[in-house]
């Protein structure tokens, strides 16, 4: 605590402390993978984007779904990865028919997995000379043996990785064309869907297809998916209700 933060000579940092995870058709928390709890150190840009779409939402959730919930409860690599890493145009926006910019490919993620932004971090802290102990605590990784017993992670070789990211991603902007940039302003999370499946259940109306048709009769352009995340998440919340109950 004393090395991170936003304030003179602080670094900018991110806390692994838990993970999202299903259990018996129930979301929940629990511990991170092998239980690597640790605090990574972001560089500014990264800092300065996650402060302004904190600023966008008052969900729990950092990223939130179009309809405010859990980005675990919907099918994140078709409706959010495939967009971002193949490009999309421009599409409707529930909120006063407002329209999402078209978003360009990314030429090194197009029609890959997401998985590999995790290998090409660590390719970067490599490329970058970092020690392999900062690089494997980085990912959450434990070194056997005397490097990994005796070495440390001090606030200079944080500051390094830091600055390092940060250089990376100057680098990148500066060689982007004009109009190549897109800017795209983080808008509060829309929770209408969740409230309307709500009332909809309340009346009786249980089945995935029956609610759908429900909620489109107040927003026409509801989705399946987002719909039956949102069932799933009542249903969950009535069963939670009736155990306490009893």
């Amino acid at each position: 605590m004393e090395r991170y933060g936003n304030g003179e000579g602080l670094l900018p940092a991110i806390r692994v402390e838990q993970q999202v995870q299903y259990e018996d058709g129930v979301l929940g928390f629990c511990p991170p993978k092998y239980g690597s709890y640790r605090t990574l150190v972001i560089p500014a840009f990264l800092a300065e984007m996650l402060e302004k779409l904190l600023d966008s939402h008052t969900s729990p959730w950092v990223f939130v779904g179009v309809d405010g919930g859990c980005l675990a409860q919907t099918d994140f690599n078709t409706l959010y990865w495939r967009s971002v890493a193949d490009g999309s145009e421009e599409q409707p926006r529930r909120a006063g028919g407002q329209l999402r910019p078209a978003i360009p490919a990314v030429p090194s993620f197009k029609a890959k997995r997401m998985y590999l932004i995790w290998r090409g971090h660590k390719a970067w802290l490599d490329e970058d000379g970092h020690s392999r102990y900062v690089v494997e605590t980085r990912m959450g990784h434990e070194l056997p043996g005397v490097e990994g017993t005796y070495s440390n992670l001090t606030p200079t070789l944080e500051r390094r990785v830091a600055e390092m990211l940060q250089a990376r991603w100057d680098s990148h902007r500066e060689t982007l064309a004009p109009g190549e940039a897109v800017e795209i302003e983080p808008r509060p999370a829309e929770v209408r869907v969740s409230k309307l499946v709500r009332e909809v259940m309340a009346r009786g109306v249980t089945k995935p297809m029956d609610v759908l048709r429900e909620v489109r009769l107040v927003q026409p352009e509801a989705q399946y998916i987002p719909v039956r995340s949102a069932l799933q998440r009542e249903r969950a919340r009535l069963r939670r209700a009736a155990t306490d109950g009893s």
